[in-house]
């Protein structure tokens, strides 16, 4: 499962989620604006730039970084 964490008014995340979409990958968000659990998650790891998306707990990409989420195609 695809999770990406995400908050409010955040242009790359919105950008991640629909080149997401766009490719036909189901995702789960984690807004760390409405989830603190999730925000506190990010930070316990050393993770402060957003979105942060994961494959099964498998950190693949911190940012827009479209090259990267290509891997989840295969």
């Amino acid at each position: 499962m695809i999770q990406i964490y995400t908050k409010k008014n955040c242009v790359a995340c919105k950008m991640s989620k629909k080149w997401l979409s766009n490719n036909g990958i189901e995702y789960h968000e984690n807004n760390v604006d409405e989830d603190l659990d999730a925000f506190n998650y990010l930070l316990t790891n050393n993770l402060r730039t957003l979105p942060v998306v994961f494959s099964d707990s498998e950190l693949i990409a911190m940012g827009f970084q479209p090259h990267k989420l290509k891997t989840l195609l295969n």
